[in-house]
């Protein structure tokens, strides 16, 4: 049975958010910068949290590594660097996932498609500090 989905709830695409009660007027008092938090806000946004996970889903959807499969941790040169989390996913491990916690910006790996970021890339392929990317291998 297909899903209705949240964002064609009227609660999740009026600027309130969820907690309305007869009306258009909401039973609890929301902050009005909630405005922007709503499916309607956010899918206007191609920067929103909510686009993120669209695509992330679609990806998922199309690429079974995404979802299921052998996880192995992935360290370029043999030693991982402090701040950063990096992994393979799929049987081949050719999926790979890094994550720059660290205060500085690294470069991506050489053989690698950039598939999916959570914030825009440094020119030359670098990942700036508090961004995740997920790449296939050559």
């Amino acid at each position: 049975m297909p899903s209705a989905g949240l964002s064609r709830h009227p609660h999740f695409s009026v600027p309130h958010g969820p907690s309305l009660a007869q009306g258009n007027e909401p039973w609890l008092p929301q902050p009005a910068s909630w405005a922007a938090l709503t499916v309607a806000a956010q899918a206007a946004d191609p920067d929103s949290a909510l686009v993120l996970d669209r695509k992330a889903l679609a990806l998922r959807k199309r690429l079974p590594a995404f979802g299921d499969g052998p996880l192995a941790w992935w360290s370029e040169g043999g030693r991982a660097q402090d701040g950063v989390l990096a992994f393979t996913r799929g049987a081949d491990g050719k999926l790979a996932c890094i994550v720059n916690q660290s205060g500085r910006s690294i470069p991506l790996p050489d053989t690698t498609e950039v598939l999916l970021t959570s914030g825009p890339l440094r020119s030359g392929a670098v990942l700036p500090p508090d961004t995740a990317v997920w790449l296939r291998r050559e």
